[in-house]
């Protein structure tokens, strides 16, 4: 279990940035953005500063984000006031007010927000209130970690001298078969990916060159391993790597 007070802290410090990867969080909201249909009304779950809200709201007339975070929201506004971004609602507030909302929606977006809540039993509670805010059919798109993706980047940097990746002190990744027997309860998955390809060139490959994380060529490097990652997937090669994706849709 995590420190639910050492974490809200943490996402109150303004030094704060939720990805330091850059060409990944790219990767993520361009994944999630090609599943997003047209709707009415979007809800963003843990929104932090809107960087990837610009992107989802293309796809709704109205677009609802929330985030705990003072600070992130404060940062949020900035950038919705920044880009003119219409017909944008922010709310500060957890799980907790979403079961209080009277409002339903038609699609609702987590893009590594579950992580951060305390543990298992919280992480189930998110997600049930996420299935009764949907409309009758709605899609959740989901993006989170797991913690079998890490342990299987991890194998594989060990075998070639690496040392390993340690999940975020304030993440709790979850069990990947757990959580789709979980989700299966109240959505049909219709489609499910990761970024094995990614994580293969950036956190094996790259640093076995031996580059700087900041060096040029190693930033060069992810942006390669980014694009083609969009442009050919998966390759047949899974598991490898925390982040995972689910399309879902609300049962009836």
């Amino acid at each position: 279990m995590s420190n639910p007070l050492a974490v809200k802290q943490h996402w109150e410090d303004p030094q704060t940035v939720s990805l330091r990867d850059e060409n990944l969080r790219v990767l993520e909201q361009r994944t999630i953005s090609t599943h997003l249909e047209p709707v009415e009304s979007l809800l963003e779950m843990g929104c932090g500063d809107c960087i990837n809200t610009l992107a989802y709201s293309c796809h709704a007339k109205t677009t609802w984000a929330i985030d705990y975070s003072l600070e992130m929201i404060r940062k949020a506004r900035l950038r919705i006031q920044r880009e003119a971004l219409p017909l944008t609602h922010l709310i500060n507030g957890d799980f907790f007010l979403l079961k209080a909302l009277r409002k339903k929606f038609q699609t609702i977006v987590s893009q590594r927000c579950l992580v951060n809540l305390s543990g298992w039993t919280e992480q189930q509670e998110a997600i049930s209130a996420i299935a009764e805010k949907l409309d009758d059919r709605g899609m959740f798109l989901m993006l989170e970690t797991t913690l079998d993706g890490l342990e299987n980047l991890n194998r594989l940097r060990h075998r070639v001298g690496l040392p390993s990746i340690p999940q975020p002190w304030h993440n709790r990744n979850f069990d990947l078969q757990r959580l789709r027997d979980f989700l299966e309860r109240y959505f049909l998955i219709e489609a499910m990916t990761d970024f094995s390809f990614y994580f293969l060139i950036t956190r094996v490959l790259n640093p076995l060159l031996g580059f700087s994380v900041d060096h040029p060529q190693s930033k060069k490097l992810d942006e390669v391993a980014r694009e083609l990652a969009e442009k050919i997937g998966p390759l047949g090669i899974e598991g490898i790597g925390p982040q995972i994706f689910f399309k879902l849709r609300k049962k009836s």
